[in-house]
């Protein structure tokens, strides 16, 4: 028969119901009498409600015996052989005491409904009951020390937890439930508390117009003649931006490309004058930034001609040691009524050290005085010293080195020849190619470069015109010694510089990738009986797991300010008692080693040490340490059984240690700090 009473107690629902206890006969009838008094009975409750009294041959209620028999639930049972002429029957008795089952009350920010609470902002979740410990359910809330509320494990009966107004997995949600349940025995009860969550509303930001950051486009321009114009420029949100523009010739219709950062557009004006047009970028909003640039188109003279040439460099972001490619197609125009074709010289090098140039030179002088923006290296004295010394043109295909990538367009009569010149270290490298092109004819030429030293390098394209054979003037002393090497040269071919580019190539150091790393490991060593031990690395460890492979048992105890609670998990930070029926050595691998410990109160606490050793004198933080740190000993070091702990100066990884403080604090490295200023 069970009975169920509720009564209110310090503001929780307690459930008290009562149940009988076993029968009980403590005494027999020899003697004074039978006696199954409640004060000879230690194991009664205080205030029982009900008792029963029967005999213990044939359970004779105690009222059918016709004995003077006292049978109260304050007293018990009893039988007087005084007053039954000396023959009290044999009696036994039973009570019917409470039983109370636990109770749980949870609150969050000290209420049972709280107030809504900012989303990713903190609160405070604290509980109370009387049972003997409680485990944490509901969402997947995070601590705000780090971990989830979930995975807490065995908490005391009464505590409090910072958390984060956040779902771990699911981000925002308007209502979040944190429970607790807590245990007496196998009973156990929960309580829940929901917590309404808010966000703050964030204005959207204003779009702003795109930035324009340059347009480039000729100047100049001949009626007929196809110009290119590129424009630059980025959308301050990161957004796709469109180009279009308006070329301001006959109100012809705007042209437009959709884009991310850079757009190029060409055309062609058909007549002579003053033109600017105009350049629009918009973004996908329809906010707009506009630019122009001007250009002045002149009408073709008869004969007019000139040389073009573009350029590319590939890739324009290399790594040291790496290769980049450089094009480069030169164009021949003429408007002279005539086929015949011209001569030119392409030179297209790199160097890797700041240019070096001619400032003046004495016209027989045997030196040269040069400028440079760096100190000029032994190094340039080679390069300069081929650069005046007489071109030699190569005549063999060994001598021409790697052949160039070359082709030729309009009308098919272009021709090119390749002499590769490189110089005699590694400061400056070149290539020569000779071609012939007549009017309105193009010519590639391509080649490859090695930086030998990191940052912006310039790789250029100049375009000279044969301008026929120079022969040195007849002194009339060409036996005389006196006659300068000058003099003495031979016949040369002049060329005059008509038309050049330049491309620039962003050179990197080039670093080995990083070694891999390496996993954080540790290693629980656990003797037979019981064990003070610490997590040495930045995962947990499975009580259920741990007791698998070495015969622990199926929970480790930690101490808090309440006492001793269990734990199913281990988590790194703490110390633990974990008792095994074996030695066993139990290895943990992580990303990395534990770092920072748990935070200690007042008196003394069982701590985890950190994953890599450290002397505790370094690792005080703002603690005030009063005793310890004393470490649980397997060893026969050990002076008596009495006293198994030892004193150690420093925390080794995976052991934990007895240390008392006089106020809470936390361990973790002394920063040193300047002295204070000046009073």
């Amino acid at each position: 028969m069970l009975v169920l009473a509720m009564l209110a107690f310090s503001g929780l629902a307690v459930a008290t119901s009562y149940e009988w206890t076993e029968w009980k006969n403590r005494d027999g009838p020899a003697g004074s009498g039978d006696w199954e008094t409640k004060i000879e009975m230690s194991d009664i409750c205080e205030n029982p409600i009900d008792i029963e009294c029967k005999t213990v041959e044939g359970e004779i209620d105690y009222t059918q015996t016709g004995q003077a028999y006292t049978c109260t639930p304050s007293h018990g049972g009893s039988c007087d052989n005084s007053q039954n002429n000396y023959q009290c029957l044999d009696y036994k008795v039973r009570f019917k005491c409470p039983v109370t089952s636990p109770t749980t009350d949870i609150k969050a920010n000290g209420a049972d409904s709280p107030s809504s609470v900012q989303y990713e902002t903190t609160f405070t979740i604290s509980w109370t009951s009387n049972g003997e410990y409680c485990e944490p359910y509901g969402h997947f809330v995070p601590l705000q020390d780090g971990g989830l509320w979930t995975d807490l494990g065995n908490l005391p009966a009464s505590g409090s937890e910072t958390l984060v107004a956040k779902h771990n997995n699911l981000g925002y949600q308007s209502t979040l439930q944190v429970g607790i349940q807590c245990y007496i025995g196998v009973d156990s009860t929960k309580d829940l508390v929901h917590i309404p969550i808010h966000q703050v509303q964030v204005d959207e930001p204003v779009n702003q117009a795109p930035i324009i950051t340059g347009v480039s486009g000729p100047t100049n321009l001949k009626v007929g003649e196809q110009g290119k114009w590129t424009i630059s420029a980025y959308d301050p949100e990161g957004g796709i931006l469109s180009y279009s523009v308006h070329w301001r010739d006959e109100n012809l219709a705007t042209e437009s490309a959709p884009q991310d950062q850079t757009a190029s557009f060409t055309h062609v004006y058909y007549s002579a004058g003053t033109f600017k047009p105009v350049f629009t970028v918009s973004d996908v909003q329809g906010e707009a930034a506009q630019s122009s640039i001007s250009v002045n188109v002149k009408a073709s003279q008869p004969g007019e001609e000139s040389v073009e040439v573009t350029m590319a460099a590939e890739p324009q972001e290399i790594t040291l040691g790496d290769s980049f490619k450089v094009y480069g197609t030169i164009t021949y125009k003429s408007d002279a009524n005539t086929d015949e074709a011209k001569r030119f010289k392409v030179v297209t090098s790199f160097s890797n050290y700041p240019e070096v140039r001619a400032v003046s030179a004495a016209p027989k002088a045997k030196a040269i005085r040069l400028a440079a923006n760096d100190n000029i290296l032994d190094s340039v004295v080679k390069s300069v010293a081929q650069a005046i010394s007489p071109a030699k043109k190569a005549t063999t295909a060994k001598e021409a080195g790697p052949a160039a990538s070359t082709g030729s367009s309009g009308g098919g009569k272009g021709t090119v020849s390749a002499v590769a010149v490189v110089a005699g270290d590694i400061s400056s490298q070149q290539r020569v190619d000779y071609i012939s092109l007549g009017p309105g004819e193009s010519a590639t030429v391509s080649t490859y470069f090695t930086p030998r030293t990191k940052g912006t390098k310039l790789a250029k394209i100049k375009v000279y015109e044969y301008m026929g054979t120079v022969c040195p003037a007849s002194t009339g002393a060409a036996n005389s010694a006196e006659v300068s090497a000058v003099d003495r040269a031979p016949c040369r071919d002049n060329y005059k510089l008509v038309a050049s580019a330049s491309a620039k190539v962003d050179v990197s150091e080039q670093t080995p990738p990083p070694p891999p790393q390496e996993p954080a490991t540790g290693t629980l060593v656990l003797y037979k009986g019981w064990n003070m031990v610490s997590v040495p690395v930045m995962e947990k460890i499975s009580m259920e797991r741990l007791a698998d492979e070495c015969g622990t048992s199926q929970y480790a105890w930690r101490l808090t300010e309440q006492g001793y609670v269990k734990e199913r998990t281990l988590v790194p930070g703490f110390g633990y008692w974990v008792k095994s029926t074996q030695e066993c050595k139990y290895q943990v691998e992580a990303d990395d080693y534990t770092s920072s410990l748990s935070k200690l109160f007042s008196g003394w606490n069982l701590v985890g040490a950190p994953g890599n050793e450290e002397a505790i004198s370094d690792y005080l933080g703002n603690c005030r340490i009063t005793s310890g740190p004393w470490y649980y000993s397997h060893g026969p070091i050990v002076s008596s059984a009495t006293n198994p702990y030892i004193y150690s100066a420093k925390l080794e990884p995976a052991k934990a240690y007895w240390i008392k403080v006089a106020s809470a604090c936390e361990l973790g490295s002394i920063d040193e700090v300047p002295p204070a200023p000046p009073s």
